[in-house]
């Protein structure tokens, strides 16, 4: 951590500080294991890392790089912010509009050149009628056909596929950048599934012909890339690997690096008698007494209530469990016997002293898949941000 990114951090009593170096690493390690271009996700603020900061790095260091969201107004802010590279929304929304604001809507992604992904008949229907409308010389929007090949969610009938590219090459003001489904369970390595829906897509696309070649298919998320050789095709799309988290191997601390760090000031400290209770519902009471120690971080902050009583937060280097109910806004943890002062760092998601508290273990206690829990803690707590290797500077990076 940068001088004053830690000067910054210690001044909250919660701070939540992200690597952007962790994730430069990370996605130079994505794009030297696949050797195809990696589209950068960073959907749902990039997955709480902050995605005008994560991607105007990433376009810095890879400039041309497709970056992926997941709806219009993320990739509108992000051209507010501006990048200028591509960028494709997955799910524009288009079909649940009426006709006049989805117009405007398509006319403001051709204005902005971004990329819309096409995941039924309807939809592109949508898309016709509101190409068609266009004025002269109106910028085309560039779509992405969508195949259903298993997910069962967005997508089109693999049958369709061969017609719906036909149709967009006849349009004015449409264009055809590629082809994409999405896998269901590619985090396991064994899966048959994955293999037979990968069959579906070959599938599909071979009914595309001798123009196959001058449609790039994506059809790899992160485990996919880093472990399913079949599914890299034409490009990636990667999201949480370059968070650091690869769902194949969720406890390996191996190549990855984690990028978020999550920690809170210890606020008060109190001693409880035998039999007395924490917080609502009296869900702890002491056997024997005992020292809370209180953290200014609750629910509303990103950490699951149901993570109260299987939850643990590292202080002074060792493991203190979760006691109570985890509340809106505090958290009470049991200290006995640690020496804990107020103002102790508690770490509720990173390293100390050289132990760890992952995001794995974390979406363990919560019941929650890790891409969640990443996305949750960044709901109120203002990120700080350091990257050591950016030019040697030591200088205030803007939250």
């Amino acid at each position: 951590m940068t001088a004053t990114a830690a000067a910054t951090a210690s001044g909250r009593a919660v701070s939540l500080t992200v690597d952007l170096g962790a994730i430069r690493r990370n996605a130079n390690i994505v794009a030297t294991r696949v050797a195809v271009p990696v589209h950068f996700v960073v959907k749902a603020n990039a997955y709480g890392h902050g995605a005008a900061r994560v991607a105007a790095m990433l376009a810095a260091e890879r400039p041309g790089s497709t970056f992926v969201v997941a709806r219009p107004e993320e990739a509108f802010e992000l051209r507010h912010q501006g990048l200028a590279e591509p960028i494709l929304v997955l799910g524009t929304g288009l079909a649940g509009l009426s006709p006049g604001p989805a117009r405007e809507l398509a006319a403001e992604l051709g204005r902005l050149r971004l990329s819309a992904g096409v995941a039924s008949a309807e939809e592109l229907a949508l898309w016709l009628e509101c190409a068609g409308g266009s004025s002269a010389g109106a910028a085309p929007v560039t779509l992405h056909l969508k195949v259903d090949t298993g997910l069962g969610r967005a997508g089109m009938e693999p049958a369709l596929l061969s017609s719906a590219r036909e149709r967009v090459a006849r349009a004015v003001g449409l264009r055809l950048g590629g082809v994409f489904t999405h896998l269901a369970e590619s985090e396991l390595l064994d899966s048959d599934f994955t293999m037979r829906q990968l069959d579906r897509f070959d599938r599909a696309c071979a009914e595309l012909g001798p123009r196959l070649d001058s449609v790039p298919r994506h059809v790899a998320n992160s485990a996919a890339a880093l472990h399913c050789s079949r599914a890299l095709y034409d490009a990636v799309r990667v999201g949480g690997a370059l968070y650091g988290v690869d769902l194949s191997a969720p406890d390996s601390r191996g190549e990855l690096e984690p990028a978020m760090r999550v920690t809170a000031r210890v606020v008060q400290l109190k001693r409880l008698g035998s039999g007395d209770s924490v917080g609502y519902g009296r869900r702890y009471r002491a056997r024997g007494d005992r020292e809370i120690a209180l953290l200014p971080v609750g629910y509303a902050d990103g950490l699951a209530s149901t993570a109260a009583g299987g939850a643990w937060v590292l202080v002074r280097g060792r493991r203190a469990p979760v006691v109570g109910a985890i509340s809106m806004d505090l958290t009470s943890i049991d200290v006995t016997g640690l020496g804990v002062q107020l103002g102790d760092e508690a770490v509720i998601l990173g390293d100390q002293e050289g132990q760890n508290i992952g995001v794995a273990e974390l979406a363990l206690w919560s019941g929650s898949p890790p891409y969640e829990c990443l996305c949750r803690l960044s709901r109120r707590i203002v990120p700080t941000y350091e990257d050591l290797e950016a030019e040697g500077r030591d200088r205030p990076i803007a939250p």
